[in-house]
């Protein structure tokens, strides 16, 4: 179970703060990801990694909510784990940069399109 929080300040919009449990599991080859919004025992299913060739890990399908659909890659660079989010829809063009330096320390970065 990974907990997270922290403020973000998406470009000229004003800061908010924002929490998240997220639950990794290893399934075979694959790395599931699942938020804990309503507790451990009613997982959000959001999707799947599975890794590539090159070395990055990206989702099997997307997670749809609604009209948009939640995609993600990760990988390690420079010894940090760095897991980069899209949202797409029709009102909606976020890309989420998370950078995970340590157990305890994570910043985000927050693009509006």
């Amino acid at each position: 179970m990974l907990e997270e929080s922290g403020h973000v300040r998406p470009h000229g919009h004003r800061d908010f703060q924002f929490t998240n449990v997220f639950r990794w599991s290893r399934l075979g080859e694959v790395l599931r990801l699942e938020h804990l919004r309503f507790g451990p025992d009613h997982p959000v299913f959001l999707f799947d990694l599975a890794p590539g060739q090159d070395g990055e890990w990206r989702e099997v399908s997307p997670h749809v909510c609604r009209e948009d659909f939640y995609s993600a890659s990760m990988r390690v660079e420079a010894g940090q784990l760095v897991v980069r989010w899209s949202i797409r829809g029709p009102r909606k063009q976020v890309s989420i940069r998370y950078v995970y330096q340590n157990a305890s320390t994570v910043a985000a970065r927050v693009c509006v399109a």
